[in-house]
């Protein structure tokens, strides 16, 4: 990258890996930096700039529009802008209803859900739910996660939203959690082995690969573990 940074905000879409906001320092010194990473030339180059600084965002893509959602800066925030890569502008939407950071972020059939996350720091951990309509730009409330928590990793599998790992104060999370859309419902399911926060999940065929994360609260024990989860 043009320069280092952490909780950075990433997505791959058509072949380029876009990466927003991040921390100069752990959760200090906000950047607004924009990137975009072209695989097959190797090549980075500088996009617009984010709005407004802040790291711990998440992004999905949705219909060609990268969607940006919460973070912090010196709080957390609900801030919801939107990058037009065939424009290369960018653009608000209506803003998360509660503000928060480290949250888990999935599009279903068209709508993105917001999934649990803090309130400035994993003291202040949330179970709430929200999923964002485009059409109507509004944010509606769902079935909140079963066990708060936040630095969580979250993927699509079979239509359901699976939700791994987090962090609280003195703790990390096993738990993998998982949401039917269609019955507003949540159940639990196999934990991971090696429980873990600050990560990501990809679903590659069918099974979800968690790999690394933190093994103790905080960022001080980073995990080389790789894991995966299918369905039955």
């Amino acid at each position: 990258m043009p320069r280092g940074l952490n909780h950075v905000g990433v997505v791959g879409f058509n072949g380029k890996i876009y990466c927003f906001g991040g921390f100069i320092e752990q959760n200090r010194n906000a950047v607004r930096d924009t990137y975009e990473y072209d695989v097959a030339q190797n090549r980075w180059r500088t996009l617009p700039p984010l709005p407004a600084k802040r790291g711990a965002i998440s992004v999905v893509e949705l219909n060609g529009k990268l969607h940006l959602i919460g973070g912090r800066d010196e709080f957390s925030v609900g801030a919801h802008d939107v990058y037009d890569p065939a424009t290369d502008t960018w653009s608000t939407r209506a803003s998360l209803p509660d503000g928060r950071d480290h949250l888990g972020l999935v599009v279903v059939r068209d709508q993105i859900h917001a999934i649990g996350g803090r309130f400035n720091t994993f003291a202040y951990n949330t179970n709430l739910h929200h999923v964002y309509d485009p059409p109507t730009n509004t944010w509606l409330s769902r079935a909140p996660l079963p066990t708060p928590r936040s630095g969580v990793a979250a993927a699509l599998l079979g239509g359901q939203v699976f939700v791994f790992g987090g962090e609280a104060t003195g703790h990390v999370f096993p738990e993998n959690e998982a949401y039917d859309p269609a019955a507003d419902r949540w159940a639990g399911m196999t934990p991971m082995a090696t429980p873990r926060h600050g990560t990501g999940a990809a679903t590659v065929g069918n099974a979800i690969y968690v790999p690394a994360g933190g093994l103790t609260n905080g960022g001080s024990r980073p995990s080389v573990t790789n894991e995966a989860f299918a369905l039955s």
